[in-house]
């Protein structure tokens, strides 16, 4: 009688699972469009020179076709201080499985990339390259939204 009811329970959860696709089925797809509009961002991490810890804030605008630009970053670490490095820019592409990459248009500085919430929030690893091999440096995005006020 054990043995009729686990075949019971498999099969039935079987049916279920084939009558109703969406409850077996995965989030959809992820694209570069899903990327797109004014995302609030923080980093922390560590340089290994004369910065060591490090951290920052600032805005970027992804476009949805594959760029992005941070207009007033500002960085600050252990050994330099407050250091706004200027505008930074650069491309980007979001895999179907949610990973992608923000490569920054000076140098070989890759991020690599997960996209949460529907595009509402990414996290990010900085991937050292050869011009700049010495770093540990998190990064999380999360889109701002409008909050529409009613007088």
């Amino acid at each position: 009688m054990k043995r009729f009811g686990c075949l019971v329970y498999l099969g039935s959860s079987l049916v279920l699972s084939v009558a109703n696709p969406a409850a077996s089925s995965a989030e959809p797809d992820c694209s570069t469009a899903m990327v797109s509009g004014r995302y609030s961002a923080r980093n922390g991490g560590t340089i290994f020179d004369d910065r060591l810890l490090t951290g920052g804030v600032t805005v970027v605008n992804f476009d949805g076709v594959g760029g992005w630009r941070m207009e007033n970053p500002t960085f600050i670490s252990q050994g330099r201080g407050v250091a706004p490095p200027g505008e930074m820019a650069g491309t980007y592409y979001i895999n179907a499985d949610c990973s992608g990459a923000l490569n920054y248009e000076v140098g070989d500085l890759v991020f690599q990339i997960v996209v949460n919430d529907s595009g509402n929030e990414m996290e990010g690893l900085v991937i050292p390259g050869k011009t700049r091999p010495n770093r540990v440096v998190f990064w999380t995005f999360k889109k701002q939204v409008k909050v529409r006020h009613e007088n």
